[in-house]
């Protein structure tokens, strides 16, 4: 294993190490809330919904016709979620797709996955913002700090890996400050950059769901996760 470049992989017949763990996640949190019916919209290369069949009903959705989704779904388009009833899935799951949509259409999009599901939406978005998360033992527990940094990571790393040998893990991303968002022709907006905060992502899904979990992923720091609950009480 040890000539085996885990984290270099350019191989396009499967994902790179990151990108997988983010995959498995997904996996995990779905069978976590034991849905019986599942929609996934942005199928990507089938990993996720390939895998949930085994435990649920999955349907697939996806803008692309290519892919032979079972909806053909342009998730921009409110006319589009005619075709997906009301309260039907337990689970929808939208994992890196609402950030090719411009933002200003978010609210109207959240709108509609409260509408479609019955109870779950799974959400992960791309979040740029800097990361220093530290996992220790308590008690028999690992537990996790995420800390902003100030500090150089170097000198961070230094001080922790020489006061506190109970640290089992540091993983970090560091950005310049101050990135201006440009659209690249795939995203509309990024977490972290420009005026797109985690806290106003997060106050708009609190308009349409409560969070019941959100994390995210120390192997993929880029990849930010909402297990979110549907809100009857929405407008």
């Amino acid at each position: 294993m040890e000539n085996i470049p885990l984290k270099n992989n350019t191989n396009n017949v499967f994902p790179p190490y990151e990108r997988l763990q983010s995959l498995i996640f997904q996996i995990y949190l779905a069978l976590l809330v034991k849905p019986k019916k599942v929609l996934e919209i942005g199928i990507g290369n089938e990993f996720v919904s390939s895998y949930l069949k085994k435990f649920c009903e999955v349907t697939t959705a996806d803008i692309d016709q290519k892919l032979q989704p079972d909806i053909v779904l342009d998730i921009s388009e409110e006319e589009d979620f005619k075709q997906v009833q009301n309260d039907y899935y337990d689970l929808i799951i939208i994992c890196e797709v609402l950030e090719h949509i411009p933002f200003v259409k978010l609210d109207s999009v959240l709108n509609q996955l409260r509408k479609k599901t019955k109870k779950f939406v799974l959400i992960s978005v791309p979040n740029e913002s800097n990361a220093l998360v530290m996992s220790y033992q308590r008690k028999g527990y690992i537990k996790k700090l995420y800390l902003p940094i100030i500090l150089p990571i170097k000198l961070v790393t230094i001080i922790i890996n020489r006061i506190y040998s109970s640290f089992s893990n540091l993983h970090y991303k560091v950005i310049r400050s101050k990135l201006k968002f440009a659209y690249d022709g795939q995203h509309h907006w990024q977490l972290g950059i420009d005026r797109y905060s985690v806290n106003l992502f997060r106050e708009k899904l609190k308009a349409f769901f409560k969070i019941k979990y959100e994390i995210r992923l120390n192997e993929n720091l880029y990849h930010h996760f909402f297990l979110l609950e549907k809100n009857n009480k929405a407008v």
